[in-house]
């Protein structure tokens, strides 16, 4: 399955345009993890937090680049970015994954250029996360969102 992703941070103009994600970010890779406080045999930590890592997402140069060395600089807070995995081809443009961050600052900016072709590597923290799974029907229409949400400033319990 072919799959395209694109980020979306509010008042940042992306290159995208792909006619459901127009101004958003192309996006080449992106990871993301989180982990627990739990110790050994389950038992939770005494914080009781989980800890979510940064989304650091890779991107092509673009016209948002220069915004978003902006925003790093000057340590920006944005209400809300959001993520999306769509399926290419003829059933495409319908996202399959969502990730829904707030509270979104811009913690980390860079540039490499691999064969001379710029890349960017975004760093996001956040404060809280929504991930919604699209399940797709047999008959290839979407079904009902299965959804996580996680406010990282709260203790887990």
């Amino acid at each position: 399955m072919s799959t395209h992703a694109y980020l979306r941070i509010e008042s940042v103009e992306g290159g995208s345009t792909d006619r459901h994600h127009e101004g958003w970010i192309e996006v080449r890779s992106f990871t993301w993890s989180e982990t627990s406080g739990a110790g050994a045999g389950g038992h939770a930590a005494v914080s009781g937090r989980v800890t979510a890592s940064p989304l650091v997402v890779t991107a092509d140069v673009s016209v948002a680049s220069p915004r978003l060395m902006v925003a790093c600089a000057r340590n920006e807070r944005f209400d809300v970015a959001e993520l999306e995995v769509v399926q290419a081809g003829e059933n495409g443009g319908r996202p399959f994954l969502r990730w829904r961050l707030q509270d979104v600052v811009v913690s980390g900016y860079a540039v490499t250029a691999e064969d001379f072709l710029p890349v960017d590597t975004i760093t996001l923290r956040f404060e809280s996360l929504r991930f919604d799974v699209v399940p797709q029907q047999p008959d290839g229409t979407p079904g009902s969102p299965v959804t996580g949400e996680v406010d990282f400033t709260r203790p887990s319990r």
